[in-house]
């Protein structure tokens, strides 16, 4: 459970995943999200970035949390990422997180997520 899950973060565990149906280098962007743990990405996408960051050209990055380490998170994403693909965050992109007030609060979340999406949609096609 959430204990586990916890400690895979700190840990920085790398769990086996299954192949991908969709290969990333089919793709001009990727959009990873991971759930927040212990302030951490989460290990199965700890593993999928592990796996194919040296073929994603472009990534944009998302995360959700029931409270906080958004910061850090999306950081991380960033760091397994960053010597192979062009990490589209903050001053070149903005990232999102959503807490879970994002889904209580409807009109919250969805401007977050056009927000997001617009940003996406804009990023000109290599």
């Amino acid at each position: 459970g959430m204990l586990r899950c916890a400690f895979e973060a700190l840990a920085e565990i790398k769990p086996r995943i299954h192949q991908m149906r969709h290969d990333p280098r089919d793709y001009d962007i990727v959009v990873v999200g991971s759930p927040v743990w212990a302030a951490r990405v989460s290990s199965p996408v700890r593993s999928y970035l592990g796996r194919y960051a040296s073929v994603m050209p472009r990534v944009a990055l998302f995360c959700t949390m029931s409270s906080s380490g958004s910061e850090q998170c999306l950081a991380e994403m960033g760091a397994l990422i960053d010597p192979y693909a062009e990490v589209i965050e903050r001053d070149r992109f903005p990232g999102v997180a959503l807490d879970d007030g994002d889904f209580w609060s409807e009109t919250r979340g969805c401007r977050k997520l056009r927000k997001f999406a617009d940003a996406v949609a804009s990023i000109p096609v290599a």
